[in-house]
């Protein structure tokens, strides 16, 4: 294949350009357009930017995480390929007009979310597991001082979504005690079951959701394009579901050297060590200093990988997952990463890996040799362009 002119544009909320990198390894030009908006609506104001950017460049191909209903536009307007690799879900740009474009290249790591994709029309669709940078984490410099400051027997980076469960608790407080009854059941009926089954996704009745749409005083489906059901489940309740199982997950290991680096403000948790979010470039330090990383993503993400476990495995860190249905597809599980089914099965596992070193980091040495053979970004680069170029 030629040399390509590729463009990587980022946003002010995503913060991490590791796709870049494996654009460059793989021997191609790439440019940066870092934007100062979101990616998930459309942006006028910068698709006329954009496309100056992708013309003066001489731009092949762009590439993006996640989609951008911007640069969706810009890449159609161009005439050029458009790369987006999904790292979350759900994702309320892909409902927009710009995704129906011929132009988008989609790579999901999720299956379920394949399929969805496929449902809703979109084109040009490929499952692509997510990966780990590690020709950056090579590079890492680990000093005294930091091995002061990050050692700790179990860590978990990761937010506990105080913010966006607050919405969740917007509607309960305004909800009638039928409804607030039924919530009441369906975050009991999902919290800390991991086993390969949806917990949250198909289980609101149309009752339901129309008193939801009532008190919302707007359908969702109407303003963003997402379902209401979808919209209901997969972001309010599961973010609430989220907020209650992390901060039960971290009270029951509080018996260890625990540590949370979150963004959330205003909390406590008996026991727990809470330190505020990291710098990008330290988070792989965390990862490497920590005996047990802890790896538990949204039930909205229903059988994907979440790239949190590929930057620990990328790190030779050892992850301590909830079960997802494509672990067992991508890892050899007791061998290269440890999964839990509840909690009570997650205490057992830390109070057993903390008592076995020998077995931990070999198991960490496991999982990185896995990454780095089948799951970089430059492997996934050159699947991406297989995929667009042949």
């Amino acid at each position: 294949m030629k040399k390509l002119n590729c463009v990587y544009v980022n946003f002010k909320d995503i913060g991490f350009v590791d796709l870049a990198w494996g654009i460059l390894e793989c021997g191609h030009e790439c440019e940066f357009l870092n934007l100062p908006c979101g990616n998930v609506d459309f942006d006028e104001e910068y698709l006329e930017e954009t496309i100056k950017f992708f013309k003066d460049n001489k731009t092949d191909i762009a590439f993006t995480m996640n989609f951008s209903p911007t640069v969706g536009e810009a890449c159609k307007v161009v005439e050029i390929p458009y790369a987006a690799w999904f790292y979350d879900m759900p994702v309320q740009a892909v409902y927009t007009p710009q995704a129906k474009y011929e132009t988008n290249y989609f790579f999901t790591f999720d299956k379920y979310q394949e399929k969805e994709f496929r449902r809703i029309g979109l084109r040009n669709i490929c499952y692509l597991p997510l990966a780990a940078n590690i020709t950056k984490t090579g590079k890492l410099n680990i000093s005294k001082a930091d091995e002061d400051k990050y050692s700790c027997d179990i860590s978990f980076i990761g937010s506990l979504y105080n913010e966006k469960a607050t919405a969740y608790r917007d509607y309960y407080l305004r909800a009638s005690d039928k409804v607030r009854n039924e919530l009441d059941r369906l975050l009991s009926d999902g919290f800390a079951k991991w086993d390969g089954k949806e917990h949250i996704t198909h289980v609101m009745n149309e009752e339901l959701v129309m008193d939801l749409n009532i008190i919302c005083g707007e359908r969702p489906s109407e303003v963003i394009g997402i379902s209401d059901s979808d919209y209901f489940e997969l972001k309010l309740l599961s973010y609430s579901l989220a907020k209650v199982e992390r901060i039960e997950m971290l009270k029951k290991l509080d018996q260890y050297r625990t540590v949370l680096y979150s963004g959330d403000n205003d909390i406590e948790i008996p026991g727990i060590d809470i330190r505020p979010t990291l710098a990008y470039e330290e988070v792989p330090k965390v990862y490497y200093l920590s005996k047990i990383n802890l790896s538990i993503c949204l039930h909205s993400i229903i059988s994907g990988v979440p790239l949190r476990t590929f930057d620990i495995m990328g790190t030779g860190g050892f992850v301590l997952s909830n079960y997802q249905q494509e672990l067992e597809e991508l890892f050899d599980i007791g061998k290269e990463i440890v999964v839990f089914h509840n909690f009570e099965e997650m205490q057992d596992l830390a109070g057993y890996y903390l008592k076995h070193d020998e077995e931990r980091i070999r198991i960490g040495i496991n999982g990185y040799k896995k990454v780095a053979g089948n799951y970089t970004y430059p492997i996934a680069v050159s699947k991406m362009l297989k995929v667009i170029y042949g």
